[in-house]
Formats: structure tokens, sequence, C-alpha cells
């Protein structure tokens, strides 16, 4: 039994390994990120958070972007971890809803190009 765990580990570490070595072979070589979509996004999310009040906002950016816990946002901006995640959930809220109807805007007007 062990003699067959053995091999069966064997024979996936070299699997693993081959194929390792071909797969960014098999990449079709044409495909690029579409600037235009990236600069698209980052647009609408500068447009969603420019429609936060400064301490959501502030808030956001401090958990998100800077990647900072609950405890510290609080202790940044002076206010208690309830209300930083209050501020969270509503901005996360507003922003949630201002991207999709981004989304859309921007897929009707794709609609409208391709007709």
């Amino acid at each position: 039994m062990q003699v067959i765990m053995v091999n069966q580990f064997i024979d996936g570490a070299r699997r693993h390994a081959r194929w390792s070595g071909v797969a960014p072979l098999l990449r079709r070589a044409g495909i690029t990120p579409d600037l235009a979509d990236q600069v698209s996004e980052r647009d609408a999310m500068l447009a969603a958070l420019r429609g936060l009040s400064p301490r959501q906002r502030a808030c956001v950016v401090l958990r998100c972007y800077g990647d900072l816990p609950v405890a510290e946002v609080a202790a940044v901006l002076g206010v208690g971890e309830g209300t930083v995640k209050r501020y969270l959930s509503e901005a996360m809220s507003r922003v949630a809803v201002r991207l999709s109807s981004a989304e859309a805007d921007s897929g009707r007007e794709q609609g409208d190009v391709d007709r």
C-alpha cells in the first residue's frame, strides 16, 4: 500500500513538472488586455468613490487600498470600529450601485456600436 502511495505521488509530481513547462507555450500570443477597458473601469471606480462622503471615502481607501484592518482605520480616523464598519457598509452599497449602473451604461453603448 505504501509503495502505491509513493508511486502515485511521484507520478503526480512528474506530471505537474511536465505540465508547468508546457503550459506557457500553449498560451495564444495574440491575447493582450485591452487598455481601454482598464481605463474605463478605473474611471468608473473613481467616479463611484467621488460619490461617497469624505468619511466613507477615507474608510474605503484605508481599508481596501491601504489594506488596513478595521481597528487601524478607526484609529487613523479617530472614530469607533463600529462607525468604520457602518461607513464601509454604506460605501460599498453605494459603490456597487454606481458600478452596476456604469456597467449597464457601457453595455448599452457597446450595443449601440454593434448595430
